[in-house]
């Protein structure tokens, strides 16, 4: 597993990211979000691979390892029962996939500080429990969202995901588009999306770092 260590509010803390070879988290996480969801999740705006070659590797997915990963399956009922995870593994990581979405990671919690962008929030770990798990929202400067969730006394990257559509938009927000980067307006959109998530019931004790910046 790949070690962060950083300080958060005057708290240093460790984050843990499940990279090991082998790992159905990684191969589950980057299969979702940077592979099926290249385009339509922004991955395409920031790393330089061809579409093409990213549609060449889900082909492979589905066709060799009857990959049966969507937006709606869980890892625990797709790459934890899947036969071909070192294979998964190993098509991913030559095309450095994961390598690329484990350092997207690290960089946005890390370079965090230089523009506090993140929230601590208590959540139920499903929807019938009653028990609350910690967890730590970062937004980093192209608009991803990285959510860890506390593990005894550290926490481990739960998911890192990015959105480019949203509903809603007003009009100030289409005018503002015109006059910022597409980062810069991806990013405003979702810390506007999540301030609106946060208004939920299922959120609890939210604290948003820097206010000013939500």
């Amino acid at each position: 597993m790949s070690k962060i260590e950083i300080t958060v509010d005057d708290d240093n803390i460790k984050m843990w990211i499940f990279d090991d070879n082998g790992s159905t988290w990684l191969n589950y996480h980057v299969t979702k979000h940077l592979i099926d969801n290249f385009e339509k999740e922004g991955f395409s705006k920031i790393f330089d691979i061809d579409n093409t070659k990213i549609r060449e590797i889900r082909a492979k997915q589905l066709n060799q390892f009857n990959c049966k990963v969507n937006q709606f399956n869980t890892a625990k009922n797709t790459c934890r029962k899947c036969d071909f995870v070192q294979e998964c593994r190993s098509l991913i990581d030559d095309e450095s996939l994961s390598k690329m979405y484990t350092s997207l990671i690290i960089n946005g919690i890390e370079q965090d500080h230089k523009n506090s962008t993140h929230a601590h929030y208590e959540q139920k770990k499903t929807q019938f429990s009653q028990k609350l798990s910690e967890k730590i929202l970062f937004i980093d400067d192209n608009g991803f969202s990285i959510i860890c969730r506390k593990k005894s006394k550290n926490f481990g990257v739960f998911t890192c995901y990015g959105r480019t559509s949203f509903t809603n938009t007003t009009d100030m927000q289409l005018s503002l588009k015109k006059i910022l980067n597409e980062s810069e307006w991806l990013r405003l959109m979702n810390i506007k999306r999540w301030n609106a998530i946060f208004n939920r019931k299922e959120h609890h004790n939210v604290i948003k770092h820097l206010p000013e910046n939500w």
